[in-house]
């Protein structure tokens, strides 16, 4: 009874997407499995575009990427989370989560046809950098690249740390002829083998075991920080911050010191909790893309 579904699911909607400005409500089920085997139909038209598809939760977000890793092991899917710690907790949003936005959000400016890109509502109405700041700030290298003048000040002010081994996202360490970065654009940090300051090789490796997993022919070297420190900004930044201080019953030895360390450009554990005295206009996450968007909506009640 139920063979054909898929193929008459497939067949209307491609009549569907014929039409200008397209609007589709499927009532009935907030099944998350079904909206991934309409987001992975191979022949439908609304696969010309990427996909966003907004959920109430981060719960809601990792079920629906098991049900496409299911279905269609190979599409590309990308969750937006939300930072995992309110402001007023004393606690600071976890590095991982940091360097997920900025990986989801840099997708999203290269976004490609079929990629399937997450947010919970929560997420999506963060504010972050602007689009332009990611867009310069971001570089790629590949095999015989030179690496850029005073590569470790680079680095820094991209909110890289240098360390001896790195472990962590958001680090880099140069021993030698040697450079290892932690980029949130990958899964996994990247060994350069140099030739002076000219890559001669590139490879992922294992943070936790310093093994090497493979080749690659491309390091996207993207910023580690949602705030990046200029000479202009973190002096305004500084001020914003010292006029917030004012009237309030803070720790005043720890407020100076985060104040000095504003005023030198030093990063520090929730430094993103300042974004709006960096940016004048920060942006939201649908503002990184640059390319028309299929919406979907999941469960739209749970998202009131």
């Amino acid at each position: 009874m139920f063979e054909h579904l898929p193929w008459k699911i497939e067949s209307a909607l491609e009549r569907f997407f014929r039409l200008s400005e397209p609007s589709l409500e499927i009532v009935g089920t907030d099944s998350g499995t079904l909206l991934a085997s309409l987001l992975t139909l191979p022949k439908v038209a609304l696969n010309e575009n990427p996909h966003l598809v907004v959920v109430s939760d981060l719960a809601a977000a990792e079920s629906l990427v098991c049900s496409l890793n299911f279905i269609a092991p190979k599409v590309s899917t990308f969750i937006l989370p939300a930072f995992d710690v309110g402001v007023y907790s004393n606690l600071y949003p976890s590095r991982r989560v940091v360097a997920g936005r900025l990986r989801w959000l840099w997708r999203a400016q290269n976004a490609r046809p079929a990629d399937i890109f997450i947010a919970p509502i929560e997420a999506l109405v963060q504010r972050t950098l602007p689009y332009q700041t990611l867009a310069h700030k971001a570089f790629r290298l590949g095999k015989n690249d030179a690496l850029p003048l005073e590569f470790a000040a680079h680095m820094e002010a991209l909110g890289y740390a240098n360390v001896p081994i790195v472990e962590d996202i958001g680090t880099f360490s140069l021993r030698g002829g040697i450079a290892d970065i932690f980029s949130p654009a990958h899964e996994h940090p990247v060994r350069l083998e140099l030739f002076c300051d000219i890559v001669d090789s590139m490879r992922f490796f294992d943070s936790e075991t310093q093994r090497s997993l493979g080749e690659t022919s491309l390091l996207e070297i993207i910023p580690a920080h949602e705030v990046l420190f200029t000479d202009e900004n973190r002096q305004k930044a500084a001020l914003k911050f010292k006029a917030g201080l004012e009237g309030r019953n803070l720790d005043r030895e720890e407020s100076q010191a985060l104040l000095h360390q504003l005023v030198q450009g030093q990063y520090f554990h929730g430094v993103e909790y300042l974004l709006s005295y960096f940016y004048d206009m920060p942006a939201t996450p649908l503002e990184h893309f640059n390319s028309p968007l299929n919406l979907w909506r999941l469960d739209p009640f749970a998202l009131t």
